[in-house]
């Protein structure tokens, strides 16, 4: 029998939506003090887990050390303001906001539509974004798969449009369609999130928002019903 080999160091990205116990597993296969968790508890989208403090994987693996990192290098100060204000209920006595950000902006953009006329208002939209602001790809991100085809059956006779579920990023479209699990990781020039009051005051949907929000690099676009709330009170 071949002795058991153990890994001098192991680096876990997006550690949040590891279970405890898979955390546990994996640091059985290092020498001691030789793993590192890197992720956003903000971003865990695994329903099956309910971690809201690191803390909980040094009671597993013990001698654990917490480093928070609060400054933001993707989006604009206006989006990550924007980004705070949705998980800021979810991450309040847990851990620390992004505090830093290094670029100014334009102002996030909530956009009303009245009943079954949102089409209006995302062609709108796009035509400003792909064609004045020449930003490309944008990402229109749906909460859910079950609206996917609904949205390309909208989007694609005025641009080329590509769906994106998982893996990697479709390239030569000027928007790409995809919903908060399949963009976690990736980064959009603008981004633009439908039916934004369809989101409740939830821990699953304000991270659902939250991942959705900080994939956006320069704009970020909110459609929102007119007269309904939504997980942001500034807008009217």
């Amino acid at each position: 029998m071949k002795p058991l080999l153990f890994a001098s160091y192991l680096i876990v990205d997006e550690a949040q939506d590891y279970m405890p116990y898979e955390i546990t597993e994996l640091h059985a296969l290092t020498r001691k003090n030789g793993i590192m968790l890197i992720g956003d508890l903000g971003q865990n989208l695994n329903r099956a887990n309910t971690l809201q403090d690191w803390n909980v994987h040094g009671e597993l693996i013990g001698d654990l050390s917490l480093h928070e990192l609060k400054a933001t290098y993707r989006s604009t100060a206006q989006i990550v303001e924007v980004s705070n204000e949705i998980i800021g209920p979810f991450a309040w006595g847990n851990y620390s906001l992004s505090a830093e950000t290094f670029r100014e902006g334009e102002t996030v953009e909530f956009l009303h539509f009245i009943e079954n006329m949102d089409e209006v208002v995302l062609i709108h939209i796009l035509e400003h974004a792909v064609y004045k602001s020449k930003y490309e790809p944008v990402a229109v991100i749906v909460k859910d798969e079950s609206m996917i085809e609904r949205y390309h059956y909208m989007i694609d006779p005025y641009f080329s449009v590509a769906i994106q579920t998982a893996g990697t990023l479709p390239t030569g479209t000027k928007v790409v369609i995809t919903t908060p699990s399949a963009v976690k990781g990736l980064e959009f020039e603008a981004v633009v999130i439908t039916h934004f009051n369809e989101y409740a005051p939830t821990d699953e949907d304000r991270k659902l928002a939250y991942v959705e929000t900080s994939r956006a690099l320069h704009q970020l676009y909110m459609i929102v019903e007119r007269g309904k709330s939504c997980l942001v009170g500034t807008v009217s």
